[in-house]
């Protein structure tokens, strides 16, 4: 793997606060203690979610970058709630 660039450090580093910002300002933010990383324009979110009175530990890897990882458990969500269309 080459050597990242000052560029893409940057990017990445913009990239992560801009998941970070829209973590913090979403109503579920607050339910959640998530650490955000990006790589190579890739972001993964690790942390622990609340369920069943308990926390457990998570990872979020974006479908399309899972290739090559070996075998594993995957689970994959959809929103629960669609955005309200605009007039």
């Amino acid at each position: 793997k080459a050597a990242k660039t000052v560029r893409d450090t940057s990017e990445d580093a913009i990239l992560t606060t801009k998941v970070k910002t829209a973590i913090a300002l979403s109503k579920s933010g607050s339910t959640f203690d998530i650490d955000v990383d990006s790589d190579e324009g890739v972001v993964t979110l690790t942390g622990k979610a609340r369920r069943g009175g308990g926390e457990v530990p998570f990872m979020a890897v974006p479908y399309f970058s899972w290739a090559n990882r070996g075998p594993g458990e995957m689970s994959v969500w959809l929103k629960s709630q669609l955005p309200e269309s605009s007039p």
